[in-house]
């Protein structure tokens, strides 16, 4: 028997996209759609890396929410031409993340009208789109991009692990109730020292007496902040934030992939403009993309593009009720070759959703990379435990 541990998750304190019975059903879709077989020898072998086993063999609430989703959005395309190419693709562990995308993708047009995803393509050595759509009789070609974790933040990655490590066993070393320790690297061109760190976070626990105390050096800033956290509720704790405003390298790579995009779409048909349906991260950001895309469509760049549909997928587990999340903005280029018309495509995700792109944005946030360690040892089960908003930077912060 397949063990199923993502299936396990579950709380009632809030609604959820989906109960027990829909996951039940799920599972077992799933586990026939990719196989037994292939099932049974990855999960032996640990297979640790491949982005949907990693969430299979996790029974936290986000891989409960990716995995249900994605067995609801393959049921309403199985059966297109070529989705067995599909199938392949996320089978593999190289190509899995980006499958996946294609995936959730075509899935948002086909749940608001059925039929309108015509067929996939094979992904061949010659230049093809990822599926098309008809519309209005008229059959558009679109192209999937996803953009997954940089070079910038695998190193931010590995440093931050460093950082935390020294912390925990030269800062936080015994079993106390620590206040809380935030760190704000000013550039992640200049990552510092990890000892001078150490240092300075030594002197400031010292001389911490309940009041917050913020330091300020060249490369990085401290902050010590009380905790709300008591004797009677826990007899260990200890959290650390550490942030980093992301690389400039963030968005120039975005450009690279949108331009492969306009490369594809106008090697496979040159006198029909496609649509580019772009995954983007926490750390590309969706105003700066969008105006370097409106600057180009003005200049008549790009003109194999019609329009392009920026979506930052992922989960929602707060109020109202637990769902995936989608956020999608769509960038419509009015000097296309032929124009997919972007202003009536329907999109239809199967959860919460809302706009990426919002002019009434908090204009002072700075998008971060991030890391956090928060343990506890609890002698109240019934405590609570607030979580730091961790999402963004402020500008003071950086100061």
């Amino acid at each position: 028997m397949i063990q199923s541990p993502w299936t396990n998750w579950w709380q009632d304190d809030l609604p959820c996209e989906f109960d027990k019975s829909e996951t039940k059903k799920n599972n077992q879709y799933l586990i026939e759609l990719l196989g037994e077989n292939w099932l049974e020898k990855r999960i032996g072998r640990g297979n640790k890396h491949h982005p949907l086993l990693k969430r299979w063999m996790n029974n936290g609430a986000n891989s409960y929410l990716e995995l249900n989703s994605l067995a609801e959005d393959i049921q309403l395309i199985e059966n297109k031409p070529d989705f067995e190419t599909i199938l392949k693709d996320l089978k593999s562990m190289n190509t899995c993340k980006a499958t996946w995308h294609v995936i959730r993708c075509a899935a948002m047009f086909e749940r608001c009208e059925k039929g309108v995803v015509s067929r996939f393509h094979p992904q061949t050595s010659e230049a093809s789109p990822d599926f098309s759509l008809n519309i209005g009789g008229n059959e558009y070609s679109v192209e999937c991009k996803l953009l997954v974790e940089s070079e910038c933040e695998v190193e931010f990655g590995r440093y931050s692990d460093n950082l935390l490590q020294s912390i925990k066993s030269s800062v936080l070393a015994e079993e106390l109730i620590y206040p809380q320790i935030s760190i704000v690297i000013k550039c992640y061109e200049s990552l510092p020292e990890i000892s001078s760190v150490i240092e300075s976070l030594k002197v400031g626990i010292d001389k911490f007496q309940g009041k917050s105390i913020k330091g300020e050096f060249e490369q990085y800033n401290i902050f010590i902040d009380p905790q709300n956290v008591t004797k009677k509720d826990f007899s260990s704790h200890k959290s650390v934030y550490i942030f980093c405003p992301r690389s400039i390298k963030e968005n120039i790579r975005v450009e690279g992939r949108i331009k492969s995009a306009s490369g594809q779409l106008k090697q496979y048909d040159s006198e029909m403009s496609g649509l580019v349906c772009l995954g983007v991260g926490q750390h590309q950001d969706p105003y700066y993309i969008r105006d370097r895309l409106v600057e180009r469509f003005k200049n008549r760049q790009l003109r194999s593009i019609s329009g392009v549909m920026l979506l930052r997928s992922g989960t929602f587990i707060e109020k109202p009720k637990r769902s995936t999340l989608d956020l999608v903005s769509i960038i419509s280029n009015e000097n296309a070759t032929m124009r997919v018309p972007t202003k009536d495509l329907k999109l239809c995700p199967l959860g919460v959703y809302g706009k990426l792109i919002d002019d009434s944005r908090n204009l002072n946030e700075v998008s971060a990379y991030r890391k956090m360690v928060v343990e506890d040892k609890v002698v109240n089960p019934e405590a609570g435990l607030y979580m730091a908003d961790i999402r963004h930077l402020t500008k003071e912060m950086l100061e």
